[in-house]
């Protein structure tokens, strides 16, 4: 995770420096360079987010950026309205960039846009805004159509040639990027090679530890005859 972010936070200052420059021609920070960035999380307390901010920074003190990073999240109960207020806000800020993985689907595209139009750099990372709108670019960790088939594959050689019913204990309804992954899996398993998996219920526990294990309680007594919980979240 850091080392993705190292990547994202570089090329969020490189966006920055030469925008619109990115798809023509290498756009090359200036060691040095003063730039206002906020990195925004779905929310912060959990440690994949730390990790991101860890990375972050290294990747400020490496491009040799002296203004400090803004690291700003909202609570997991306030992540969607939460993440449209600090979007807001920094855009009347005026900073240089927005570092965001998306916990809001596309209510984010308005704030998103309103940023772009003040000639803030929009990034995205970990999760994308779905229909990109407002978003200058997306830095993804991973293939989002191979994870879902991972995802297929890893149910089926936990369920074996038998296969199974099984259940879904993802982060939340506007985590695009599980969502994503849910629906490359689907996919994935119209393969005959998966005809006896059968996907039962997807739930959703906000990436906090109670309210997952609650949700993970409730598919047990919901389907006695599943198999398998797959949470693909933190």
């Amino acid at each position: 995770m850091k080392k993705y972010l190292l990547a994202t936070a570089a090329m969020a200052l490189a966006v920055s420096v030469n925008y619109g420059a990115l798809a023509a021609d290498a756009a090359m920070a200036k060691p040095g360079e003063a730039l206002d960035m906020v990195l925004l999380p779905k929310f912060l307390g959990i440690l994949p987010f730390d990790q991101a901010h860890q990375g972050a920074e290294e990747a400020a003190k490496e491009l040799g950026n002296p203004t400090p990073l803004q690291f700003l999240g909202p609570t997991p109960e306030n992540s969607v309205a939460g993440q449209i207020e600090i979007i807001t806000n920094a855009t009347t800020q005026g900073v240089a960039a927005i570092m965001i993985s998306n916990n809001s689907g596309d209510q984010i595209v308005p704030a998103a846009k309103a940023a772009k139009e003040k000639g803030i750099t929009v990034v995205t990372w970990d999760s994308p805004i779905p229909s990109a709108e407002g978003e200058d670019v997306f830095v993804a960790q991973v293939d989002f159509s191979e994870t879902g088939k991972v995802m297929a594959d890893m149910a089926l050689s936990i369920l074996g040639a038998d296969g199974g019913k099984f259940a879904i204990l993802s982060a939340s309804p506007d985590a695009s990027n599980q969502n994503a992954w849910i629906a490359a899996m689907k996919e994935a398993m119209k393969d005959p090679k998966y005809a006896k998996l059968e996907l039962l219920d997807i739930v959703y526990g906000n990436d906090q530890s109670e309210e997952s294990y609650n949700q993970a309680l409730a598919l047990v007594d919901k389907y006695p005859d599943m198999k398998l919980i797959m949470a693909p979240t933190s």
